[in-house]
């Protein structure tokens, strides 16, 4: 009986473990300030502006990642009608933002997007834009019909994952291109 306890407690732990060894979250960027650096909000740290601290999902954004908010609500975003109503992120500077799990993300990836130029969303196995390339997607202009804001269509984009990447990197044209909420280590809705 000891015996085949102790074997229950190890597989409890072994199971405790493993399910916290992804990385698993809804990243709004809705506790962000207008042009506030992300920095390490998302890995229980703060933003540039003292936001924070943060959930620790343990994601690192290269430092030129900002968020932004709408100016319809007291921002200086060029956007509207982003799903959930918070800030995204955006760059000003560079040709890509990357973020790193330093857990993985597993299962997959689904976020909003809004371009006026062609970008591209990559999922890497590495850190830091590095290893095998697990999906590549063109994030396609979709911005027709808006008026007194230049982004205001927001398009889903849902990548299931068969491995664990290690990064994503949106690259684009500098203010061209805001990723909205992203859902990490969900499966991708159908």
């Amino acid at each position: 009986m000891r015996r085949s306890t102790y074997i229950f407690v190890i597989l409890v732990l072994w199971a405790s473990v493993v399910s916290r060894a992804q990385t698993k979250g809804i990243v709004t960027f809705g506790s962000l300030k207008n042009l506030e650096y992300i920095n390490d909000f998302y890995n229980g740290g703060t933003g540039s502006l003292g936001s924070g601290p943060g959930p620790n999902f343990g994601l690192q954004f290269t430092t030129n990642a900002q968020a932004i908010v709408s100016a319809s609500k007291g921002g200086s975003g060029n956007f509207i009608h982003n799903p959930g109503g918070y800030p995204v992120m955006f760059f000003q500077t560079g040709r890509n933002v990357t973020i790193t799990s330093t857990n993985g993300i597993q299962t997959g990836l689904y976020f909003y997007y809004s371009a006026i130029q062609p970008g591209v969303a990559t999922m890497y196995a590495g850190p830091n834009g590095t290893g095998n390339i697990l999906a590549s997607i063109t994030l396609t202009p979709n911005n027709t019909g808006c008026l007194t804001y230049k982004l205001c269509v927001w398009s889903p984009v849902g990548v299931p994952l068969t491995a664990t990447a290690g990064s994503i990197s949106f690259a684009g044209v500098p203010n061209y291109l805001a990723i909205g909420t992203m859902h990490l280590g969900f499966a991708v809705p159908t």
